[in-house]
């Protein structure tokens, strides 16, 4: 009996092994345990898999969100094998082998050409900045964090719209964003900054802040 309770206790270490596969610090600081938590990772085997099958099953295995750019093909097949990868190692192998570029958000990762997922995250940064310059009632709007839901051929106008309604923003420039229809996503909460400029960074574009109601389209290089 004490055999087959070791037995089931060290199968139980072992697969906890597996799932888990690591640690990361949290805030930087590694005074204690209690300031780590396991990194989960996966076993990836694709042979010919397409691009958005592949990504749209990792987001569920490692419970993370992806945008995959619109100028990138979604039914590019993959092949990879990799063995105790992180979601993040998994999505920059799929970069590297698609040619395309990788940033992360909190827990929305964007797949997309090199110079926007290398822009993006200034981009952000400077939307912020712009954002802060409010009055603080205002930004709070900006600042909380909720997720992006959009179904099957949505077109990123009315996300846009959707988002200034909701929000009670007004959005300049908004008949400039080009006419395109997107499948479907369901993206982490992020901050409305996030949100809009996920959006943005697809056509090549940001937003400015007007006032406290108003925000501007801006595309890159105007």
């Amino acid at each position: 009996m004490i055999f087959k309770i070791f037995q089931r206790l060290l199968l139980a270490t072992l697969t906890l092994g597996v799932v888990l596969g690591g640690y990361e610090s949290i805030g930087g600081t590694t005074k204690a345990d209690r300031h780590k938590r396991p990194v989960a990772t996966v076993n990836v085997t694709w042979s010919g898999v397409p691009l958005r099958r592949a990504v749209e099953g990792l987001a569920r295995a490692q419970s993370v969100a992806i945008v995959i750019d619109r100028r990138i093909d979604p039914s590019r097949p993959l092949t990879l094998s990799l063995q105790n990868a992180t979601a993040e190692q998994v999505l920059r192998a799929v970069a590297d082998q698609c040619g395309v570029g990788v940033s992360r958000l909190g827990n929305v990762y964007y797949l997309g050409p090199s110079s926007s997922a290398e822009r993006l995250a200034s981009v952000v940064a400077a939307f912020g900045r712009k954002v802060r310059s409010l009055p603080t009632a205002s930004q709070r709007a900006f600042f909380q964090r909720k997720p992006l839901v959009w179904d099957d051929r949505t077109s990123p106008r009315e996300l846009l719209a959707d988002l200034a309604r909701q929000n009670h923003l007004e959005i300049q420039g908004l008949d400039q964003v080009p006419h395109d229809l997107w499948a479907a996503a369901n993206l982490s909460a992020c901050t409305l900054i996030e949100r809009l400029s996920l959006i943005a960074i697809q056509f090549d574009g940001a937003f400015d802040v007007v006032d406290d109601a108003t925000i501007r389209w801006t595309p890159f290089g105007s």
